[in-house]
């Protein structure tokens, strides 16, 4: 967005500023535009909305917190970084562990993880991945992706990630999800001894991931292989036992799942606790009025906005 563009949406007026797009670049700059239309409307003394901006490229974000420590324009504690598929990614795993159970010196137990989509989200579950799998019997995760892109995605990787090798076994296939010559190698491997297999179905169409997840569930019934689809939308219905699959429940996770963890979006709770301790407070002054049940809400309200901040 342009200057021009921020103003008519009162950029100078805003509180909090969230970039998400997918260019780093442009949620930058975007930030650093609405920055200056408040200062010059408002002046530079005035605080300011703080300005959450989506960075991606982990070489990028490493630059710009050096210059965000720094002096010069960059040099802002209002602006902050977020990935919200890295979010996702931890979450997920956080959930659904790459070992059922723990790996011990000298196991031979390996695993497998099998990546579908290699867009923004399947790329972060890669990378999330390979910083969590090491393992006590130091054998390294094998990881397989599945992508029509493949080729010219696995390029892209290895340019920005030339030591990721050393850390996991990688391989890229350039064939569709439900490639049936694929899911047979798949399945091969996830049925050999001493492996535990995981699925995680990243593709950008939920409904896709979904109907493969069911397909997969079936494909890999006689293997120790756990199916997690990533969907964006609102899919909880599948918590319930008419979703159970073969006795199991399809494992789900979302881009903005555990989105109240953010520090700067749990507002509502962080109101939610100050009014409790304003009421705490009244208690412990002994009001004569505190019995009225609307009493404190309205004292709360009356407050001066700078108090209830604090």
């Amino acid at each position: 967005l342009d200057n021009t563009q921020l103003k008519q949406l009162g950029a100078e007026r805003a509180k909090l500023l969230i970039l998400g797009s997918d260019d780093d670049g442009a949620n930058l700059q975007t930030a650093l535009n609405a920055r200056e239309i408040w200062d010059s409307t408002n002046g530079s003394d005035d605080y300011g909305p703080t300005c959450l901006v989506q960075i991606r490229d982990g070489r990028f974000l490493t630059l710009l917190y050096e210059r965000l420590k720094g002096e010069g324009e960059f040099a802002d504690s209002r602006i902050r970084t977020i990935n919200v598929y890295q979010n996702a990614a931890r979450i997920m795993f956080g959930r659904n562990f790459l070992e059922p159970k723990p790996i011990k010196p000298g196991d031979a137990t390996r695993v497998n993880l099998y990546v579908f989509g290699f867009g923004a989200m399947g790329e972060e579950v890669v990378l999330q991945a390979a910083r969590i799998a090491h393992f006590a019997n130091e054998k390294p995760l094998r990881i397989r992706v599945i992508d029509e892109n493949a080729a010219r995605l696995a390029d892209r990787f290895r340019l920005r990630y030339p030591a990721f090798d050393q850390i996991a076994e990688i391989e890229f296939f350039p064939n569709a999800f439900e490639d049936a010559d694929v899911l047979e190698i798949l399945k091969a491997r996830a049925s050999e001894d001493d492996w535990e297999t995981m699925a995680v179905l990243c593709g950008d169409d939920s409904t896709q991931n979904l109907s493969l997840a069911f397909s997969l569930h079936e494909h890999f019934r006689d293997t120790r292989t756990r199916v997690v689809s990533y969907l964006d939308a609102d899919w909880s219905f599948l918590e319930g036992e008419s979703a159970l699959l073969d006795g199991q429940k399809p494992l789900r996770f979302g881009l903005y799942d555990g989105i109240r963890g953010w520090r700067i979006n749990a507002v509502e709770k962080m109101d939610e606790l100050a009014q409790a301790v304003h009421i705490n407070y009244l208690r412990t002054r002994k009001s004569t009025n505190m019995a009225h049940p609307q009493l404190p809400e309205k004292l709360w309200a009356s407050i001066d906005p700078l108090l209830k901040a604090s």
